[in-house]
């Protein structure tokens, strides 16, 4: 998603203009739009909605974004050792010279990983 954020981004900076559903648009009006439907989504699934997009009031953010079968789009990872901070955004962005934004001396004993679905359509 960082890489994509930059690039759509990028065509805000430059007025760069689209076509979306036989309509002209700005890019930065489809930017404002997608991340305003990816606050709203955060908000129902993380804040609200035990886990889930509210369907009733937000049935455009819930058609770009439902998940039928609720498993993890594409591929998944069960554990992530990642540096300092939390391990989102631009993962493996860039190397840190600096020991205190490392993850050091990580000890991963006796787990057991079960039933992780992923679906990629």
């Amino acid at each position: 998603f960082y890489h994509h954020r930059r690039y759509a981004k990028k065509l805000t900076e430059v007025g760069f203009e689209m076509t979306l559903r036989g309509e002209t648009v700005t890019a930065q009006h489809a930017y404002n739009n997608l991340n305003a439907a990816i606050n709203t989504v955060y908000e129902d699934v993380v804040n609200g909605n035990e886990g889930k997009i509210n369907e009733n009031d937000h049935p455009a953010e819930y058609e770009l974004f439902h998940n039928k079968h609720r498993v993890v789009d594409g591929p998944s990872y069960a554990i992530v050792v990642h540096g300092k901070g939390p391990a989102v955004g631009g993962q493996g962005e860039s190397i840190s010279d600096d020991r205190n934004a490392t993850s050091s001396n990580i000890v991963i004993r006796n787990n057991k990983i079960n039933n992780i679905k992923g679906w990629t359509n």
